[in-house]
């Protein structure tokens, strides 16, 4: 283990070998790795009221009532109003139109100014997004450690050394204060990264009938995989992601995933089902309101492809949705560490859901089990049921850790016990996202990225503006030295 940092600072080695094994890269072949965290990587920025804070650069500031009057401010020309308390009130409704955004837009916009007031926030001192991302050079996408690395990293996470590394990780737990009261994770530079929804109570509300359509979904999908013992293991975990949507492999056109094409009545029959259709206008919404860039660039993607390829994203703003399905003796949805590499610099969502009351006892222990961990940003948050988390998958080493008398746990250990199995009984949970090879021809205008350097166009992208674009700069406040 290297010796200790000084507070704030970080350091990357050639590669995750030596941070797990306390010694050196027995290959010698891994030239680059992931970010090392060693200190605390996370501190919360707490709500000021505005006499005694001072806005950095940027974006909104969720806890103060004049964010609407700021960020005017900061335009270009911009005059701030003064109105009645709270400010926000002396702004008609509908007043962005006049700037040239759509109603729609201006409708988005005053949406996420509200859920800017109320979130709460979290920004790293050192962790910076671009800098400690890790993408391929073409930089459409992230870049996963390669075999041996990510061998030595689940045996780490199994085996339980890997909590070791984590104990200055911080964990961000949930509070239970309402709707719209998101939490925000900013990166050094306020970008920010992560947003983690309240617990959405349309869904929770509708938990038996939600779970009868996942159910019937995934019932013939599960006995297939069941009687297949060649069936692939999943670097993500043991159990079945099951991907619908479409997606282009090594191919000019859009092909329906494999489970889509094999399983295409119960797909229709669950695409169909109107609580599904209003999980995807949820899904879609949320991208707009929190990451408003990612959704317009995700919008002209699909648009390219329904004029050239014919065919259009199934899932709102997303091209791909998973259900990750458990088979016999699994008691959760519990991922090990892996990254999507092949999804785009975008963000993914995942929603978390827990079998009903109806079905089994609603044992499942949030406060303990099963929180995502960040790895590059050293943090684990909470993930209860029903809420919905955004972030860019394809850039970060991340996996579930359980969480016991506040210390981190990366391993089942010995045969669970009944109580271990009732704390984790039950979760489930479902992604939406985007591959990069969709935007590789919606974005260069030719089928494949071949075939656009032939015509001389550029087949790499300029990874810093397309991770300030996604990532949206978010004003954070200090109090005044």
């Amino acid at each position: 283990m290297p010796p200790a940092l000084s507070y704030g600072e970080t350091v990357r080695e050639g590669c995750l070998c030596p941070f797990l094994s306390g010694g050196e890269c027995p290959a010698a072949k891994h030239p680059r790795g992931l970010l090392l965290i060693y200190t605390r990587a996370v501190d919360i920025v707490p709500e000021l009221p505005k006499s005694a804070a001072t806005p950095s650069p940027g974006g909104h500031s969720p806890s103060d009532e004049g964010a609407d009057d700021y960020d005017s401010e900061a335009r270009p020309g911009g005059k701030r109003k003064r109105g009645s308390a709270g400010g926000q009130n002396s702004h008609k409704r509908g007043g962005l139109k006049h700037k040239g955004n759509s109603v729609e837009e201006a409708e988005a916009r005053s949406l996420q100014n509200r859920h800017n007031k109320r979130a709460e926030v979290h920004q790293s001192k050192t962790f910076s997004a671009d800098i400690h991302a890790e993408r391929t050079r073409p930089g459409w996408n992230g870049k996963a450690p390669d075999q041996d690395t990510q061998a030595l990293a689940v045996k780490s996470w199994l085996d339980g050394t890997l909590e070791d590394k984590m104990v200055d990780f911080k964990l961000i737990p949930y509070t239970l204060r309402g709707s719209a009261h998101p939490t925000y994770l900013l990166d050094h530079e306020g970008r920010k990264f992560l947003v983690r929804t309240s617990q959405c109570e349309w869904l929770k509300d509708n938990a038996d009938g939600f779970w009868e359509e996942i159910k019937t979904f995934l019932e013939n999908i599960l006995q297939f995989e069941e009687s297949n013992e060649k069936r692939e293991k999943d670097p993500r975990g043991p159990h079945v992601p099951c991907i619908l949507g479409y997606y282009r492999p090594y191919s000019k056109s859009p092909v329906l995933a494999k489970y889509h094409t094999k399983f295409e009545k119960e797909a229709e029959a669950l695409m169909n089902s109107p609580i599904f259709a209003r999980l995807v206008t949820w899904a879609s919404k949320l991208v707009e309101v929190h990451f408003p860039h990612v959704a317009k660039r995700y919008k002209v993607c699909g648009e390219w492809h329904r004029t050239h390829s014919k065919q259009g994203p199934p899932f709102g703003l997303f091209w791909n949705f998973c259900v990750n399905g458990m088979l016999l003796g699994q008691y959760r949805i519990h991922c090990q560490p892996h990254a999507d590499s092949k999804n785009i610099v975008g963000v993914c969502l995942i929603i978390v859901y827990q079998i009903p009351a109806s079905i089994q006892a609603p044992t499942f222990d949030h406060t303990k089990r099963s929180w995502l961990c960040i790895w590059e940003a050293g943090v684990c948050i909470e993930l209860p049921p029903w809420v919905a988390v955004m972030y860019p998958s394809s850039l970060f080493y991340h996996f579930n850790v359980d969480i016991k008398d506040a210390k981190i746990i990366t391993t089942n250990g010995p045969m669970p016990t009944p109580k271990d199995i009732a704390e984790c009984q039950g979760r489930g949970s479902l992604v939406f996202f985007n591959q990069a090879a969709m935007f590789q021809s919606s974005e260069t205008g030719y089928a494949t990225l071949k075939a656009a350097e032939k015509a001389g166009k550029s087949r790499v992208r300029n990874f810093g503006e397309d991770i300030n674009a996604a990532l949206q700069m978010h004003a954070v406040y200090a109090p005044l030295t």
